[in-house]
């Protein structure tokens, strides 16, 4: 995670799952992340993990650049308060479809942000995709301003589409190095 702003106390930490892989995606992710540096600590894979392409082409071998890609994402995700997944496009990208399978199995804050209408199916983005989202919004203002909430209260809102019986099997991150199990009792509150 790229650290802005001053030391102090920690701030929020944004993990930012998006296609990477055009000029155009690349660019939204980076004005995206630094709208949203303006109160949170971001990961954007494409500059904090490396791009494979550019690792190759500098002449990393591609298997060793796959894992440093792989294994950088994989502990920025753990170390993150909250994924935001980028859902535009007529699918959603397999990457960020990952990612956010990860970043849910932690017991992380997952938010989705779909500014297209696109969808492959007419219902709707795929449930394995919909039900690990605890909110999607469909423009950048209310996210950044979502976030902003976020990151001045310091705590993650993790609410679980799971039946209340199956929640208390899940764990939840309450901060750095504080992880708690969630009752029964606590899960239906």
């Amino acid at each position: 995670m790229q650290s802005n702003k001053g030391g102090g106390a920690s701030r929020y930490k944004i993990y930012l799952a998006g296609p990477l892989f055009s000029e155009a995606e690349r660019t939204y992710n980076k004005q995206l992340t630094q709208l949203l540096e303006e109160c949170a600590d971001v990961y954007l894979p494409q500059r904090d993990g490396g791009l494979m392409s550019e690792m190759v082409r500098d002449g990393v071998p591609p298997e060793i650049a796959s894992k440093s890609v792989f294994m950088l994402d994989m502990d920025a995700i753990s170390q993150a308060d909250c994924l935001i997944a980028i859902l535009d496009g007529r699918a959603i990208d397999e990457g960020v479809a990952f990612e956010l399978g990860i970043a849910y199995s932690y017991g992380k804050c997952c938010i989705g942000l779909q500014t297209d209408s696109r969808r492959l199916a007419w219902w709707g983005n795929n449930p394995m995709i919909s039900s690990a989202l605890e909110k999607t919004f469909e423009n950048i203002e209310e996210l950044v301003s979502w976030v902003m909430s976020k990151a001045t209260c310091r705590t993650p809102s993790l609410i679980y589409p799971l039946p209340v019986e199956r929640v208390h099997e899940r764990s939840c991150w309450k901060g750095p190095g504080k992880r708690v199990h969630l009752s029964k009792t606590s899960a239906s509150k």
